[in-house]
């Protein structure tokens, strides 16, 4: 892919906040609003970029199926559209957001007798195919980190599990910045 030369690939330690509490606080964690929606935008957007038809074939794809980058975008001849997987998959992830928020993204969905209508045949489509393709990702690359189990305050009843995990990550943002340029 043409950014592995352009952008720092190295992984490096985190560990995830998978608190049930809202802390510390992130904006992809909040409820609807401008700013959140401007933070998931940035990370969710997909953008196109031009490979050349050997990458198309290595990727198992028929260069006569692939969509051509017009000359008009100024990037020469014989070049194909591509864009990044993991950023499809976030796609999907605010897509699914936003379907958890209906009410909010939807108001015109909601009927005055108090009744929402139903969706359309392209938002169940586009719906369907993000669970499908979120769930066949997880599934081809799981995760095999483990999470531990913890007593908590006030809730010694059972232990609950600490989904706050370390985790090997690439520099997300550097693949946006890179999206970017």
């Amino acid at each position: 892919a043409p950014f592995f030369n352009e952008i720092d690939l190295s992984f490096h330690d985190v560990i995830t906040n998978g608190s049930l509490e809202h802390s510390p606080w992130s904006i992809y964690r909040a409820e609807p609003s401008d700013e959140v929606d401007k933070a998931w935008d940035r990370v969710s957007e997909v953008f196109y970029f031009p490979i050349k038809e050997d990458s198309v074939k290595r990727l198992g794809k028929d260069p006569k199926h692939a969509v051509r980058v017009p000359e008009s975008w100024g990037y020469g001849k014989d070049l194909y559209v591509a864009q990044l997987d993991g950023q499809h998959l976030i796609h999907c992830l605010n897509v699914l957001r936003k379907f958890s928020h209906w009410d909010y993204y939807y108001p015109e969905t909601w009927r005055s007798n108090g009744t929402w209508r139903l969706q359309s045949p392209i938002d169940v489509a586009h719906r369907s195919h993000c669970l499908s393709t979120l769930l066949q990702h997880l599934t081809c690359q799981p995760s095999l980190n483990v999470i531990t189990y913890n007593w908590l305050d006030g809730y010694k009843i059972k232990p609950f599990p600490d989904f706050s995990i370390r985790r090997k990550c690439l520099d997300h943002d550097q693949i946006l910045n890179w999206q970017e340029d």
